[in-house]
């Protein structure tokens, strides 16, 4: 079980371990991320493979292939890294060095040479070693967002090359010569058993779509749109499916990140509330805020603005389990952030955290305020708020059904 330390005492302590642990994380870290940082403008080590495509400046991005020393066959699996600390999973994400080049995005569809060889490398099945020259020493530090998991220090490279030849990936290899749209193959690709996690990457990297019309996509809109992608393809099966035949609740823990499934035997429809509390990351506000996104049977047009990527991440992660199960259902997920979760890790930990809930046994109820009930005394944040900001549980709760009249 992960120790939680409140981010006051780090603040006061100063590495004088008052925390009670035998190593100072934030220090520790910062010992990492010095011992994988090369002190040599050559980089010298496999891509996983792992691609990133900076957002900022677009249509002008930074594109790199991620090299690391160590951690090869982890270092961008999210699916690995669920039994880790907070600490461990920044470290490994720590060693991942970005060569970047420039690179406008729409040179994906006639690519450079180096463009070319972010894409072969992106499209391999193996890990790569690649040797990258760079214009400066990178500079030891770490890279934490909302979407992205952590990366590792960058700079820019004068030359790219890889030290042997990408075994590409047969599958993914077909749609680089295919005419055949980018939400078709990820849909097709899917459906062979990739996970949405090397599907991102090689939309980002520019290798799907229509040869003419193919761009390089930033690694935060590719991760969001492989989920949607997905998800407004596979509704359709789902609605086809029986409801499930009673209420269920399924919960997990992951990262002081709390989440609570809850699936009505309904019509599909989806719901994400998240709530912050005093001290967790993105939040110093002295109140728990509650924010939410949903949709009804119809699906949304717009973004979901208010939780953003972990609303496309829960989904995804639901949609796969009603697959699996052929059911149909309604679907209200609570996600309850605590002080432990004091590093932004990305999106694929609501993901992985929603996956690891609904591969569990989960639990049985014969109505919804048995749920209500057994959830009061495990939340934080009494469980009228979370009630009344619920749009799916509000019209449950209103709205008579003519099935209740027969």
């Amino acid at each position: 079980m992960v120790k939680i330390i409140d981010p006051k005492l780090c603040v006061r302590c100063k590495g004088r371990l008052w925390c009670g642990l035998p190593k100072c994380p934030i220090l520790e870290q910062k010992r990492i991320v010095e011992s994988v940082v090369p002190k040599s403008k050559e980089i010298d080590a496999p891509t996983p493979p792992a691609v990133f495509v900076s957002w900022r400046n677009y249509p002008k991005v930074e594109v790199a292939p991620m090299e690391t020393p160590q951690f090869v066959n982890i270092a961008d699996n999210p699916r690995y890294w669920t039994e880790m600390s907070i600490e461990e999973i920044v470290g490994i994400r720590s060693s991942l060095l970005r060569p970047t080049i420039r690179a406008d995005v729409y040179t994906a569809a006639n690519p450079t040479n180096d463009v070319l060889t972010v894409q072969e490398l992106a499209m391999s099945k193996k890990p790569v070693a690649v040797e990258a020259i760079l214009e400066k020493e990178p500079k030891p530090r770490v890279e934490f967002g909302q979407f992205v998991a952590p990366m590792g220090p960058k700079a820019p490279a004068k030359k790219i090359v890889p030290q042997e030849n990408p075994t590409a990936d047969k599958n993914v290899e077909k749609f680089y010569y295919d005419e055949v749209k980018a939400e078709d193959a990820v849909i097709q690709l899917f459906e062979k058993g990739y996970d949405v996690y090397q599907l991102s990457r090689i939309l980002s990297a520019g290798i799907l779509g229509l040869p003419r019309n193919r761009k390089l996509v930033p690694t935060r809109w590719a991760i969001t749109a492989t989920d949607d992608i997905i998800c407004r393809k596979e509704i359709a099966k789902i609605k086809g499916f029986e409801p499930i035949d009673s209420y269920y609740l399924y919960e997990s823990h992951l990262f002081d990140n709390h989440i609570y499934i809850i699936l009505l035997p309904d019509a599909w429809g989806f719901e994400l509330i998240e709530a912050w509390v005093p001290g967790s990351v993105w939040y110093s506000g002295k109140e728990p805020v509650l924010l939410n996104d949903w949709e009804g049977y119809n699906g949304r047009k717009g973004y979901a603005e208010n939780v953003g990527g972990s609303y496309y991440a829960a989904r995804i992660a639901v949609i796969e389990h009603l697959l699996k199960i052929k059911k149909q259902a309604r679907v209200v997920i609570f996600r309850e952030v605590h002080e432990g979760y004091y590093i932004p890790l990305g999106v694929w930990q609501v993901r992985e955290n929603v996956r690891k809930a609904v591969e569990s046994k989960g639990q049985r109820f014969g109505t919804l305020r048995e749920i209500f009930d057994y959830l009061r005394p495990k939340l934080r944040i009494p469980l009228e708020r979370w009630t009344s900001k619920s749009e799916l549980i509000r019209e449950r709760v209103n709205q008579r059904r003519i099935s209740e009249w027969f």
